[in-house]
């Protein structure tokens, strides 16, 4: 069964969470097209769903949630959409990575970077090669 799409207009601080977003952001023209987009497909999501059943989120959100996800973080400029794996959801995130020694589990470095595809593999070549660096004998 399909769930409606009501918009939850107060949270636990009880504004609007369009109070928190200027008038002149980047995504409120997109919103507009995506909801006039979305509305015109009222009919034919109706026609997918169920009538009986316990409702489930409907595609309308699903879809704005996609289209709509900002790359930033108002918290953490540095932090980039991040997916673990595949088919899992993307978010705000950044990297921590820590080196161990093997023996006695000390921590030899540790770095914070931000999420990239490439970020893990980065930071274990480049601590590797710090500590290389530091414990390199002399012949």
């Amino acid at each position: 069964m399909r769930g409606s799409d009501r918009q939850t207009d107060r949270m636990y601080c009880y504004k609007s969470p369009e109070t928190f977003v200027s008038k002149e952001h980047p995504l409120r023209p997109i919103r507009a097209m995506v909801e006039k987009a979305l509305s015109d497909l009222h009919s034919e999501f109706s026609a997918m769903y169920s009538h009986t059943g316990r409702p489930s989120v409907p595609p309308e959100k699903l879809l704005k949630a996609l289209l709509l996800q900002t790359h930033a973080s108002t918290t953490d400029p540095q932090a980039k959409l991040f997916r673990k794996s595949h088919g899992t959801t993307a978010k705000l995130c950044s990297t921590g990575n820590v080196l161990m020694e093997n023996r006695h589990g000390i921590v030899v470095d540790a770095r914070l970077e931000p999420a990239t595809g490439t970020a893990e593999c980065e930071a274990a070549l480049s601590m590797l090669q710090r500590v290389a660096k530091k414990h390199r004998r002399g012949t």
